[in-house]
């Protein structure tokens, strides 16, 4: 079977043959420097941190191969971007270890993790040589806060601890109201520590109805929280309902 190309124009930047290292063995020996990014401090307003082995430390360390990275502690994807091979190598969030062989020319690159928040950290290893490549699928493990027979009323409830910073995964919200003694009109908002809003959903009925349902039900999520995440509920009427949440979710 032939493999049919579709209309295509000429690749229009120049194409230039770079040495590769992967072969080399490097005049210092098999060597790795390990490094430590905690989010919360490092990075600035960026969250871009620069690593140049040279003059740091690391001057026997002639060249890069390799990285081993352990991201099992952050919440967030992890870029490390080589400019001079304009290649950039993503390490999934919760990653607990992977090893990548890497194409650059330079010891100069940069780890760059946008999403990140405090409490978040990554760790890494620097090869001069490849070592045989790993990667540990990410754990399934999640964290619950279950809060039930929440009066459905004005108010604020803590769904998770004040503190706590991590990925929401899943949530449930149901609503149960038997026979309600009014009209009512309820918005439910999920709310991190920071005031980010996390997910809204509204929660209506007239009077004499009833309401027994499963109102809002995300799954497969990965929604960053700091500081924990509260249900705050806004709205008018006294129906004399309940309101059931689960949330589901990893730390960092």
């Amino acid at each position: 079977m032939s493999i049919t190309v579709p209309p295509s124009v000429n690749y229009p930047n120049q194409l230039i043959s770079s040495p590769c290292l992967w072969a080399k063995n490097p005049s210092e020996g098999s060597r790795f420097v390990p490094g430590q990014i905690a989010w919360g401090s490092m990075g600035g307003t960026n969250k871009c941190v620069d690593v140049n082995l040279y003059g740091l430390g690391a001057q026997t360390f002639s060249q890069i191969a390799a990285l081993s990275v352990d991201n099992s502690g952050c919440g967030a994807d992890v870029q490390f971007i080589f400019p001079d091979t304009q290649q950039t190598y993503t390490v999934p969030a919760y990653t607990p270890q992977c090893v990548v062989p890497v194409f650059t020319n330079t010891t100069n690159f940069y780890i760059y993790s946008p999403n990140s928040l405090s409490g978040d950290i990554t760790n890494f290893a620097i090869h001069n040589d490849v070592p045989p490549p790993i990667s540990v699928p990410t754990t399934q493990a999640q964290n619950v806060a279950a809060n039930s027979a929440i009066t459905l009323a004005a108010g604020t409830t803590q769904i998770i601890p004040a503190g706590t910073t991590g990925t929401l995964e899943n949530l449930a919200i149901t609503v149960g109201v038997q026979t309600a003694s009014v009209s009512f009109n309820f918005l439910l908002v999920l709310q991190d520590g920071s005031g980010k809003v996390l997910a809204a959903v509204n929660a209506v009925g007239n009077s004499g109805g009833t309401l027994n349902a499963l109102i809002l039900a995300l799954q497969g999520i990965a929604v960053r929280f700091q500081n924990g995440v509260s249900l705050i509920i806004t709205g008018s009427g006294n129906p004399g309902g309940t309101v059931d949440c689960n949330a589901y979710y990893k730390i960092p």
